[in-house]
């Protein structure tokens, strides 16, 4: 149900039903010692149904909202036609399957596929392109998320010693953190904005509060980096979307790295 609610505000979130089956899958498998075709067999099983609950919960957020791929209904396709030409029934069959309405999301999401694949305008440190940077995700977490969260998630690693990634499981969260950006990094034309990025925040959140049940220092450190996070918002309060951590040299510098929405949506507009 989590991860349809993070489908309906960041289509990235699809990411997360592969990743995961990946993650349970490598768990039954080394640490549960579990044959690995059993394994997958087990895991497909569980998927089906994560994934029919998925879709359940964000058809739910979206009340059922339906629209077509295309509005202009009864006039040809060229780009159906171009792909399916040879199969004339086919083409039509495809072409009336697009005039047809179907969830607002799914539009949604082959839309954006499809831009993905044209590329589009996009900025980093002082430059343009129209397919992206492979590292642009990585440079903009790097400016863009606060310190004290980046020293939480180094000190929470820190803490993880020999075979605790086993016995704890504590590789889960962060190989579905390392899964997801390195898709996106693989896999992005249109370098926007790090709001692409949101549907990690959870996991990192999660991976981190850990600490809290510290009894060293590291629980002080912990709390420390909460008040910084704190500060972090205040400081650009109301205007937190321009956040730029002093990597960047803040919102007088970030600019000069990040542009789009990682500085403004509109948000303004009325």
């Amino acid at each position: 149900a989590a991860c349809g609610l993070a489908f309906s505000c960041k289509f990235t979130a699809v990411l997360f039903p592969p990743l995961l089956g990946l993650a349970w899958w490598t768990d039954r498998w080394r640490v549960l010692r579990e044959p690995p075709v059993a394994a997958a067999a087990r895991v497909a099983r569980g998927m089906v149904g994560f994934g029919l609950v998925m879709l359940l919960t964000d058809l739910a957020v979206t009340g059922l909202a339906a629209v077509p791929l295309t509005h202009e209904v009864g006039v040809g396709h060229p780009s159906v036609e171009a792909r399916l030409g040879r199969w004339p029934g086919l083409a039509a069959a495809v072409s009336r399957a697009a005039e047809a309405p179907m969830p607002q999301d799914l539009v949604g999401f082959v839309t954006q596929m499809q831009h993905q694949k044209s590329g589009g305008p996009s900025y980093l440190l002082g430059e343009r392109r129209m397919k992206g940077w492979w590292y642009y995700y990585f440079v903009a977490l790097a400016v863009k998320v606060p310190l004290s969260l980046l020293v939480l998630l180094g000190a929470r690693g820190a803490v993880v010693r020999g075979s605790a990634w086993s016995e704890n499981r504590d590789w889960f969260l962060p190989l579905m953190i390392a899964g997801f950006l390195a898709i996106t990094a693989a896999g992005s034309s249109r370098n926007y904005g790090v709001r692409y990025l949101l549907p990690l925040a959870p996991l990192a959140v999660v991976w981190a509060s850990s600490l809290a049940e510290r009894r060293d220092w590291l629980i002080g450190l912990a709390w420390a980096c909460v008040a910084g996070q704190a500060l972090a918002v205040a400081s650009v309060y109301p205007d937190e979307l321009t956040y730029f951590n002093p990597v960047a040299g803040g919102r007088a510098g970030g600019r000069a790295v990040l542009s789009d929405s990682n500085l403004d949506w509109g948000q303004g507009l009325k």
